[in-house]
Parts: structure tokens; sequence; C-alpha cells
């Protein structure tokens, strides 16, 4: 063999190594997450080509009723099962050999639920102060200053230490300012979960001679929304299916504690095409009345240990994956009364294949006559309502269409579930 084939021959296998070195990195990007049920079988399409197999290293699931390492692959599914709760890895490959895809195979727990629809009060305080808002102010020199935004702090980052002092609250947060005069101090703040020090120092106003950093702080927010569901044997609990986030910032508001209480539907404001309608209720004071302890908020709703029984106009329910919801006839569980929860019609009108948690996972429109009278369709209020259909809870309403009350978004309960049930 000459030089010139040599060179030709190592280019060419070089080619194919880089070729399949971007085919693996691919795979990896574009591994597949599946949730089932424990304790029940359930049939996985797979959407591969002919004469695959399927690699198992977990003796915990079966794949078509065997632990063994590899199976075939029939009409392009295969069949799982496990008892236990937890995530496993399949993987398939072609012949047996050349790597096709990855499966994250996520077994949920196999739980009956009590669906809610009760109207809560929701009052929570926040781990540190959020910074939400910067007032400039005159300084002694005539000048227009703000200290805390030249020091770099924006708004939406947390203050959680000034000086060498921790800080839990607004209050606590201008007490340790009001010790600082004019020296300059260093602030421990959280921005997207990273803490950092900025150092601030404090600047003299005009008006009043004392020393300001020019920076407004909040600690705490309580509004209205609905309880989904709970699990009476863990004692835990699920509301709203989306995070409550800072009015004026935006961000997800970290939680110290908070409770959920019981509250009153005082009235109703109708929603109507770009003006989204509203359930105003009041929170009841009494400390009989809170229904739990809110431990956190993330994107898919606020979760909690119940402190006190739970009123339910139904017996738990079973839950129903996405691959088992059918677009047509369902219903949500909500309140639009001070008589408690009841059922009304809605549609599932579309379903969205997710492998990753949203709250938008299937399309929703109300059709009941008697809840379109009176709330004209989806209001605020009722985010967390539980969607059922036959009999089996599915998701929970999130969004409305401000185009159109009729309509909105609801988030599958398999995302829901983990949170809920750890």
């Amino acid at each position: 063999m000459n030089i010139f084939s040599r060179k030709k021959l190592l280019l060419g296998f070089l080619t194919i190594i880089f070729i399949f070195s971007v085919y693996l990195s691919y795979l990896n990007i574009n591994t597949k997450e599946i949730a089932v049920l424990s304790s029940q079988t359930t049939s996985v399409s797979l959407d591969l080509p002919k004469n695959c197999k399927i690699e198992n290293e977990s003796e915990d699931l079966k794949v078509n009723g065997t632990t063994s390492s590899k199976s075939d692959v029939e009409d392009n599914k295969i069949e799982v099962y496990s008892s236990s709760a937890g995530e496993y890895k399949l993987k398939a490959k072609l012949f047996g050999i050349i790597p096709i895809n990855n499966y994250n195979i996520n077994v949920i727990p196999n739980t009956k639920l009590y669906p809610s629809g009760q109207l809560v009060g929701v009052s929570m305080n926040t781990k540190g102060a959020i910074a939400v808002q910067f007032q400039s102010f005159i300084d002694i020199s005539g000048n227009e200053v703000c200290p805390a935004k030249d020091a770099g702090i924006k708004t939406g980052d947390i203050i959680v230490e000034i000086g060498d002092s921790k800080v839990y609250n607004a209050d606590e947060v201008i007490e340790q300012l009001n010790k600082i005069d004019h020296k300059e101090i260093e602030v421990v703040i959280k921005r997207e979960n990273v803490e950092q020090t900025v150092t601030v120092k404090p600047v003299k106003a005009k008006d009043d001679n004392k020393y300001k950093i020019g920076l407004w702080v909040r600690d705490s927010v309580a509004g209205i929304g609905t309880l989904t569901c709970y699990n009476d044997k863990l004692n835990r609990f699920v509301a709203l299916g989306h995070s409550i986030n800072d009015v004026d910032t935006g961000i997800i508001m970290p939680v110290k504690n908070g409770d959920l209480i019981e509250s009153e539907l005082i009235s109703i404001v109708k929603g109507k095409r770009n003006n989204p309608g509203e359930l105003r209720g009041v929170l009841k004071a009494d400390n009989k009345d809170i229904i739990g302890s809110i431990e956190l908020n993330n994107d898919f709703g606020i979760y909690g240990d119940v402190t006190k029984k739970v009123n339910s106009s139904s017996s738990p329910m079973e839950i129903a994956l996405q691959d088992k919801i059918k677009e047509g006839d369902a219903q949500i569980l909500t309140t639009i009364d001070n008589e408690g929860p009841k059922l009304f019609d809605i549609k599932i009108k579309k379903t969205y294949k997710q492998t990753k948690k949203n709250t938008k996972s299937m399309l929703i429109e109300v059709t009941d006559k008697e809840l379109l009278s009176k709330t004209g369709g989806i209001v605020q209020g009722m985010s967390g309502s539980p969607i059922i259909q036959n009999g089996k809870i599915v998701g929970a309403v999130t969004h409305v269409f401000v185009t159109d009350p009729t309509k909105g978004y609801g988030i599958y309960i398999e995302w829901l579930l983990e949170d809920l049930l750890t």
C-alpha cells in the first residue's frame, strides 16, 4: 500500500470517528423521558427502526416480563413494569450493538389522591428580603443618587446578609441599615440561587439628614388560589399548578414559611375578552382556619403539609398519566360560591406530548353553562382546580387565555407528583 493510499485510509477512519462522536453526542442530548405508574404493566411506544434490542441494567424493572439485560422490540413497543418507584435507564441498540436511543423510565407511585377544588388563601414569607424597586433621592450636595443601584444590586435580588448579620425580612434589613450611617458595608445577595457580595456606601439625604441606600424591599405575599389535591397518607398537598411570583420583579418567591388558609369568596369579576376575571376572597384569620404549612414554591405549584383535616366532596381518586388522557369531555372541580367545590364540564381540546415538566400540558375549554354564566370561563383564583376525566385526576388548571377566557391550559398531574409525594 503506497503512502497516498494510507493517508486516504487514515482520513476515512478519522472521518468515521468524528461522525460517530457527533452521533453519540446527539444521543446524549436527546435522551427521552417516559413516565409510568408503579405496579402496573405499561405498553410504551418507542419509534425505533426494525431489529432493535433494549438493554436494561436494573433488576427492579421488567421489560417484556423479564429482567434480562436484553429484550426484543416487537411492533415498535415494549412493556415495562416495576413495583418500585424511581428512575430507570434503558438503551436501544440496533442489532443489539449500535446505540440508537436512551430512555429514562420514571416510575411514579401508583397512588390515590383526594381532589379538592377548595378556594384557599396563601400567606407566605420569603427567605430574605427581595429588592423590588430603587428610589433615587437628593443628597446633601444636591445630587440625585441611588447607592444600592450604583453598587450593582438588581431588582429581584434577595438580600440575605448585611455586614456580619443574617437578615430574614424587611424589618431586619431596615434595622441593620439604620446602624450603618456613612460606613461602607458588604451586602450578601442571592441572584438566581447564587450568592455574591456587593459593597454599598449609604449617602445622607438632603430632606431628612438620614443615611439611605435608595432601595425598597419586600418579604411576604398574600393571595387567593385553589387547592388541587392532597395525599392523606403522607398528609401532603399541592395547590395553584404554577409558582407564586413577586409582582414587581417576576422572580419565584423563595419560601421561608407560610400558611394555606381557608378563605371566603366575596365576589366574582366575570372574565371578558382582553379583561381577565377574578375570584375575590378574604383569608380567615383564626388559627383554626389554617389548612396547611407551605414548604415549597416552584414553577408547578406550592407544596406542604396538611395540618388539619381537609373537607373533600369526593372519595380518593386514581390518577392518569398523559398517555391515558383523551381529547374530549372532562370536568374541573372548582369553587364559585360559598357552598364549596363543584364539578363543571370542560373539553380537553388538545394534549401535548411532553418529556419534561411544563405548566402548559393540555388545552382546555369551558363548556358548562352555569360556569360560563357566572365567571365567563376561567378566571384568576381558579388556578389549581383539579381536572378530572373518566373518574381519574389528570391535571390542574394553570392559565387562562386573555383573548378568550373560555379557554386555557392545564398541567399534567404527573408533573405535580414528585414534590407532592416526597
